[in-house]
Formats: structure tokens, C-alpha cells, sequence
């Protein structure tokens, strides 16, 4: 996105997204037609209000229970200095995937990834990353897109918004992100240890789905690339055919920030 929270997250967030919404739609009369109900006009504001309701439409969105409250007070602490009308929506809905990611005014978590830890600061640390692409603009770069086939009359319009839904954001941008959230979630109170556990329910789950590169970094094979190239080389064009680092360069340098962080605070 983040096939998970911050990093595979925005990956799963719109291939998994947009193939559950339009599954949803029903058969169309040509194979790239787009859904019939996009919003009249296609800005941010209104594609992101119409998905929201298309998420709710094919998933149970939590309004109760354990995991909602924890939703709602990690997005409390994480914006206790924001006013409350600016503040961005975190909700929980049922996607039977370990994901997150962020759209519009909301920061969306599956039920999947909210039950496999035991302790809030995990959560936080996956809600401050999407934050993060808010707060640093990643988001923004990427809407601005959205926002100039508002007045693009038709069908190709609607193709093109979806079409902007699978981009992803880049390595840079990712481990950005990273810090930023790391930092957000010190400055909330949120013990850093814990916080990290995150990486190891991602870690967890893409090693179930038999994701090894995306944890460990790629085999010399997983890389197109012309005879005795370097391995950093290699590594670079993984990372941006990709979207993001692998796991084990993202917990290296996220370890090496929280101790940063701690010293700084003794």
C-alpha cells in the first residue's frame, strides 16, 4: 500500500480494494467499462466518499466491540493535537487480508490484522504510517492526479480514476513514512518495542502467502537485469519495481531509529 499496514499496504490497499469493489459492481456490458455509479464529478472529496461506501457495501464495517475502541483510541492519541474536524477517520472493516491503507479522510484497517496483536502500540504505529503519507504529502501528490480528471467528461474519466487507485508510492517514500510514524508514535507515548511488533505480524503473514523476497529481499533471479550488475544495483531496481524495501532493511532501519529516539530522551 504495505500487503499489510504501511509498506505492503498500499499494495494490497488497491489490488485488493478495487478487485473486491468491482467484483461488487456485477457483470459490465464490455470487460473495461467502469462502475455505473461513480459520483458525477470525479474529484478527490467525491471518488473517496463513493469508495468508502463501496468498502462498507462489500465489507462489515466494525461499529462496536473491542476492536473498534482500539481503532478509535489510537486515533485519538496518535491526533490529540489536531482539532477534531480535521482529524482523519480510522475504522475497521472485515477484509480477510492482514492490510491497511488510506484514502480520502479515512485510514482503513482489516479486522485480520487488528486481531492478531494483543496490545495497542502495534496498531499505532500502522495507523501513524498512513498518517504519515498525509502529513508528508505522498498522499497529496497522488490525489492532485485524481482531482484534474474532474472535468473530463465520460467514461474515460472514471477509467482513469481507477486506473489511479493501483498506483503505489515508492521505497523513499515508504521508509519516509516509516520514520515519520515512529516518531509520531514517541511523541504519543506509545512504547517503541511494541510498536515494532507490527513488522512481525507482516512478517508472519507474508511468509504464510510464501512471500519470501518481500521479507528477506530478492534472489538474484527475482531481478531483470543486464549481466554483472551489482548486487545494490540489483537490490534498487527490486525496490522500485516493487514500491517498497524489503522487510529486513525496513526493521534494521527502524530499530536503529528507536534507539536513536531513546537516547535522545534520556
Amino acid at each position: 500500500m504495505f500487503r499489510l499496514l504501511f509498506v505492503a499496504t498500499a499494495i494490497a490497499l488497491f489490488i485488493h480494494l478495487v478487485r473486491a469493489t468491482i467484483a461488487s459492481f456485477g457483470p459490465a456490458d464490455e470487460p473495461d467499462d467502469p462502475p455505473s455509479d461513480l459520483p458525477e464529478r470525479l474529484d478527490v472529496e467525491s471518488v473517496a466518499e463513493w469508495m468508502h461506501g463501496r468498502l462498507v457495501d462489500a465489507y462489515v464495517l466494525e461499529e462496536s466491540g473491542w476492536a473498534y475502541e482500539r481503532a478509535e483510541r489510537v486515533a485519538a492519541r496518535l491526533q490529540a493535537g489536531v482539532p477534531v474536524e480535521d482529524r482523519m477517520r480510522v475504522v475497521v472493516l472485515w477484509i480477510p487480508e492482514v492490510t491497511a491503507f488510506t484514502f480520502g479522510r479515512h485510514v482503513y484497517l482489516s479486522r485480520r490484522l487488528v486481531e492478531r496483536v494483543t496490545a495497542d502500540d502495534p496498531v499505532a504505529f500502522v495507523v501513524a504510517h498512513e498518517l504519515a503519507h498525509h502529513a508528508l504529502d505522498h498522499v497529496g501528490s497522488r490525489e492532485r492526479w485524481v482531482d484534474r480528471f474532474a472535468s473530463i467528461p465520460g467514461s474515460f474519466a472514471a477509467a482513469a480514476i481507477l486506473d489511479a487507485m493501483r498506483w503505489r508510492y515508492g521505497p523513499e517514500e515508504e521508509l519516509a513514512a516509516d520514520a515519520y510514524a515512529l516518531r509520531l508514535c514517541a511523541d504519543a507515548g506509545y512504547d517503541l518495542r511494541e510498536c515494532l511488533r507490527a513488522l512481525d505480524v507482516l512478517e508472519a503473514d507474508l511468509l504464510d502467502n510464501g512471500a519470501f523476497s518481500l521479507v528477506y529481499g530478492p534472489e538474484p533471479e527475482d531481478v531483470t537485469a543486464a549481466p554483472g550488475v551489482g548486487e545494490s544495483v540489483r537490490n534498487w531496481l527490486w525496490e522500485r519495481e516493487r514500491g517498497y524495501p524489503s522487510l529486513l532493511e525496513r526493521r534494521v532501519r527502524l530499530r536503529d531509529l528507536a534507539g536513536e529516539i531513546g537516547a535522545a530522551a534520556v
